[in-house]
């Protein structure tokens, strides 16, 4: 069903259609072409953050007992100096402005999902889905 992410009413009524007990946040607005995904940041935060936080707050009043949030993990800096990161390690800081904001964006939507215990929440980090990187990132 189509709802809009940046209205909260939409989104607490078509949870409560469904009647479901756990909601998987995929929220993205990032595009195919991969070179236009560093433009496609500011508006891919914004519903991550924005639309993302309507998702968990009608999750959280609707019921539902578990609630899976699409995260990164390849932006993760790893304690001990290697290339494979820990669950408690760190999102990369200090870094180009486009990496830390990711890397900041990130931490926020860990931060809620795991913030209410009235729901179990469950940060799923994905790796690296393109090839190459682009330029500007």
């Amino acid at each position: 069903m189509p709802t809009d992410a940046f209205d909260y009413k939409q989104i607490e009524d078509a949870l409560q259609q469904v009647a479901t007990n756990a909601v998987i946040d995929m929220l993205t607005f990032l595009p195919n072409n991969l070179p236009d995904v560093p433009k496609a940041f500011p508006g891919d935060r914004k519903l991550r953050l924005e639309g993302g936080g309507h998702l968990f707050a009608a999750s959280v009043a609707g019921g539902v007992s578990r609630h899976l949030q699409q995260s990164c993990g390849f932006w993760i800096k790893p304690k001990s100096g290697g290339c494979l990161g820990a669950e408690d390690d760190p999102f990369e800081r200090p870094a180009t402005p486009n990496i830390a904001s990711g890397s900041d964006m990130y931490r926020q939507l860990e931060e809620r999902v795991f913030s209410d215990p009235k729901i179990e929440g469950i940060a799923l980090r994905f790796g690296v889905c393109f090839v190459g990187v682009p330029d500007g990132i």
